[in-house]
């Protein structure tokens, strides 16, 4: 293996998950594991997936159309919880149930972009609900009836296009969306009730995995902590306790070693995801099957700080996720012969019910940050490597309890 100077990335990041009663908090796009945004966009794939075709359902007027395509033209999700642009067209429609000779003069339904807008509210997790409505007092569209349909001629489509999106607050490539045919949603045909089944799988245009869902942030104790700028962020330690982290490289050194380190953590103004920054980070205690004269693993003062941000669960019952970038440790073997790795990580958090260095000895009861070998990557031009253990967190007041949660 060759021995260069190591310089390996490390992190620290911390957090938590009380299941403690809190104000429902607003949800926003989570776009590529990121927020998206304040001001950005991000458009759909202009073909969606249909899995199950979508059936307009006219009881009163015995009528029923039948769409195969969709398209979402000119859509795109901005921030919060809105979609901005909206022109839904279905496509390769006929009517499959109606009068004798019924039939569209159109095989298309195409929904009026001007004014459409489109709103997310939170349902069940993971289940969330789109609302799609005009706010320029226009109709959603014109369906095209031949003369010979119950609803002859152009009949308008008003009210409210509500559309289930069963995994919305999972990150997903894929988002299912789906009507629900057996629910008074307002949405009207020719002034009569209607209602829309079928179902289908929307994309960004950009391939990126996408979510809505309530930002993560810190807490201390019950308390949300104060939003700030990294300047004003609460002081709070981390480390190891009695347990130790390793290092490990691929068929390579190894350091296993007790973890001290220290940051901040702190709401963004103006809201957003919890950011953390880990300003001092000491290894100790070292061992290592690979060096067996004196292993060390340090963190430079020049690779710190290691900032993070909070994300949310990647699906219903995970854990909260800390994406830590830029970090930097170094390696040696008795002073010389060091190798250097640098990476980043999207480590998962816990929330626990302790406090301080102590309690860390049982994890479980100390807010903790969990390195694996899958969650974190630190590599030079020849060589991969992880951190892998748990690193604990906690306030510096006397019983000050630090979390993650909404």
């Amino acid at each position: 293996m060759p021995r260069v100077r190591t310089t390996v990335a490390a992190l620290v990041a911390v957090l938590a998950l009380n299941a403690i009663a809190v104000t429902a908090a607003s949800a926003n796009w989570f776009v590529g594991e990121a927020e998206l945004p304040s001001g950005s966009k991000a458009a759909l794939a202009t073909k969606a997936t249909v899995e199950t075709s979508f059936v307009l359902s006219i009881p009163a007027a015995t009528t029923k159309v039948t769409c195969t395509a969709l398209s979402p033209q000119k859509t795109e999700i901005v921030e919060t919880n809105s979609i901005a642009g909206a022109e839904l067209v279905f496509s390769s429609c006929a009517v499959s149930e109606g009068a004798t000779k019924c039939a569209l003069e159109k095989s298309e339904i195409r929904t009026n972009s001007e004014g459409l807008t489109g709103t997310v509210s939170e349902g069940t997790e993971p289940e969330d609900r789109i609302t799609f409505a005009q706010t320029k007092s226009k109709a959603l569209a014109s369906i095209p009836f031949n003369s010979s349909c119950a609803l002859s001629g152009s009949q308008s489509m008003s009210g409210s296009l509500k559309l289930a999106a069963p995994a919305l607050q999972e990150e997903l490539t894929e988002q299912a969306v789906q009507g629900e045919s057996t629910k008074a949603t307002g949405l009207t045909v020719g002034g009569d009730a209607a209602f829309l089944s079928g179902k289908a799988k929307v994309k960004l245009a950009s391939g990126k995995k996408f979510q809505n869902v309530a930002p993560q942030h810190w807490y201390s104790g019950l308390v949300k902590v104060a939003e700030s700028n990294e300047a004003g962020g609460l002081a709070v330690g981390t480390g190891s306790g009695a347990a130790n982290v390793t290092f490990q490289v691929v068929g390579g050194l190894n350091r296993t070693c007790k973890l001290t380190d220290s940051g901040k953590v702190w709401n963004p103004n103006g809201g957003g995801s919890g950011q953390t920054s880990i300003t001092a980070a000491t290894f100790t205690g070292c061992t290592s099957t690979t060096c067996l004269t004196v292993p060390e693993l340090q963190a430079p003062m020049a690779g710190l700080p290691w900032r993070g941000f909070l994300l949310p669960p990647q699906a219903r019952g995970g854990p909260v996720r800390l994406v830590i970038g830029a970090m930097r440790l170094e390696s040696s073997c008795a002073g010389v012969e060091a190798t250097t790795f640098n990476g980043a990580a999207a480590v998962s958090v816990f929330n626990g019910s302790g406090v301080g260095e102590a309690a860390c000895t049982e994890a479980e009861h100390t807010t903790w940050f969990e390195f694996t070998a899958t969650n974190n990557l630190l590599s030079n031009a020849t060589e991969n490597g992880s951190l892998s253990g748990k690193d604990c967190i906690w306030g510096q007041a006397a019983n000050e309890v630090i979390k993650v949660k909404p």
